[in-house]
């Protein structure tokens, strides 16, 4: 594991209060919306920063880590991209919305009043990735630390999990067809290989 996301875990305290969310990135393979069988083939780990407005509008960046988890699907026979002259080509790889791994002391921090809820942002954020890890791992203790190296563990050589996700798409803005999309994955439950 990544020294700076260590370093970030050893800082995060308040994990076992993080409650799961099950939520019932966008990039060209992030499936459609919906509920799909997928692999988890890994996650990567990159310096990252969570950006915020300031009730101000001034533009704030704190610099942490951030983890995302890596997907392979494959194809339906019904879906409009699928190969049947070359069934390689119906394995498509994706990756998560990343979670930002901010220390307890950042969190405290942020902004928690009307119209800059970051502290409410954050626990949906951790409750997310507690979703993720209830579901890989069957359960989670009371560290974030311990959690994600068990997963490493799991994941360790071509290992892979096999899960239900649930991708949501939400506009930025409802009534507009044109807003921007956000793609977002959540776990639902693990699955036999």
């Amino acid at each position: 594991m990544d020294q700076s996301v260590q370093e970030a875990l050893s800082a995060f305290t308040g994990w076992e209060q993080v409650q799961a969310q099950d939520g019932a990135g966008g990039n060209p393979d992030f499936p459609e919306e919906g509920e799909h069988e997928v692999l988890i083939v890994g996650y990567e780990t990159s310096q990252g920063s969570f950006r915020y407005n300031a009730i101000d509008g001034s533009k704030v960046e704190l610099p942490c880590p951030s983890i995302r988890f890596l997907y392979e699907r494959e194809l339906d026979e019904d879906h409009p991209d699928f190969d049947a002259e070359n069934p390689t080509n119906n394995t498509k790889t994706f990756s998560g919305v990343p979670f930002q791994l901010l220390s307890s002391k950042q969190i405290q921090g942020l902004p928690e009043t009307e119209g800059c809820k970051q502290q409410t942002r954050v626990n949906i954020m951790y409750g997310r990735l507690k979703q993720h890890l209830n579901v890989i791992l069957g359960g989670t203790s009371d560290s974030l630390e311990s959690d994600l190296t068990e997963v490493t563990e799991k994941l360790d050589g071509d290992a892979t999990i096999p899960v239900l996700m649930f991708a949501e798409h939400r506009r930025q803005n409802p009534a507009d067809p044109e807003s921007r999309v956000y793609k977002t994955d959540y776990l639902r439950e693990l699955l036999t290989a």
